[in-house]
Formats: C-alpha cells, sequence, structure tokens
C-alpha cells in the first residue's frame, strides 16, 4: 500500500498557529493584536482558566489604543448556556460575555474542576466596516449548576479598529 503524507493546509488557508499568552495570578490577560492585521479573523483558545475567586463572570473586551484601556460599553452580545435540562440565555453591553451572569451557573475555582475552557472567534477587528463580531463555544464546572455548556455572540455596536482583547 501506498504511504500518504499529510500536506501543509496553512498554505491552503487553514488556521495557523500565531501565539501563546499564559496567565498566572492575574485578573485578566491581554494580548495586543497589532502584528495580527494580516489576518481576517484570529481564534483563541482558553484552556482550563481558573478564577482566582468562586463565581465571576468571565467576559472579552476590545481596545481601540494599543490595551491601554479597553471598553465597557458598547457590546451587543448574548450567551446560551445548558446546565442540566435548564437553557437559558443572556445579553450583555458591556462585554462579549463567556459565562453566565447569574447567581447560580458561575465558574468555579476549584483547581480539580479543571475552570473554563473553550474557545471564540474575533472578525473584523481591523476593520471600521462590518463591525467587530465574535463567536464561540465553552464549557465549565459551576459548583450550584453542575457542568455548564455555553455558547456565545455578538458584535460592537461602532466602528472600530480592535487592537487589543482582554
Amino acid at each position: 500500500k501506498k504511504k500518504v503524507k499529510p500536506t501543509n493546509f496553512v498554505r491552503a488557508g487553514g488556521l495557523q498557529y500565531i501565539t501563546t499568552a499564559t496567565a498566572s495570578a492575574v485578573a485578566s490577560l491581554d494580548m495586543v493584536l497589532t502584528s495580527y492585521s494580516a489576518y481576517r479573523g484570529l481564534r483563541f483558545h482558553l484552556v482550563n482558566i481558573l478564577p482566582q475567586t468562586d463565581d465571576p463572570i468571565l467576559y472579552m473586551r476590545l481596545s481601540t489604543d494599543g490595551g491601554s484601556s479597553y471598553n465597557a460599553t458598547g457590546y451587543l452580545a448574548q450567551v446560551a448556556l445548558q446546565s442540566s435540562a435548564t437553557v437559558s440565555v443572556q445579553s450583555s453591553t458591556i462585554g462579549f460575555q463567556l459565562t453566565s451572569s447569574t447567581g447560580t451557573g458561575k465558574v468555579s475555582n476549584v483547581a480539580g474542576e479543571g475552570g473554563y475552557t473553550g474557545h471564540f472567534d474575533l472578525w473584523n477587528f481591523t476593520s471600521s466596516t462590518p463591525y467587530p463580531r465574535t463567536n464561540g463555544l465553552g464549557s465549565y464546572y459551576s459548583a450550584s449548576a453542575g457542568d455548564v455548556l455555553c455558547w456565545f455572540g455578538g458584535n460592537f455596536t461602532t466602528s472600530r479598529d480592535t487592537d487589543a482583547v482582554q
């Protein structure tokens, strides 16, 4: 039998690894995007994000000044959450919400429970039209709700040239 060698799919327009950022004992993780303006979109993989305190709400926020400040308003975002047989939808205008904002269903900070793991895509981040848009999928364990699966998406409500995410 003939062996087939794998093809480099990056040349064919597939995903391309760019960089890694590691957070340890910090409240947020900032990533400056100025080196990636040639890309139409970026995918971020978040693996075992363990919060310092129990039950935080995780958000992604955008910056236009290289990460000196991050917008806390201007988002039009939705997150759908499923735990056991319960499904809920929540809205946010203060950031792209990745987890539940209610008293139950937030991310546990117990190391053995794994924290938050998921990915999100950021599109149109260097273009003033159309507006920056994101979507993604994640999961985590909540002490009060058990395993939680979340889908999220939305856009920023004004034109902008995004050059950092938090």
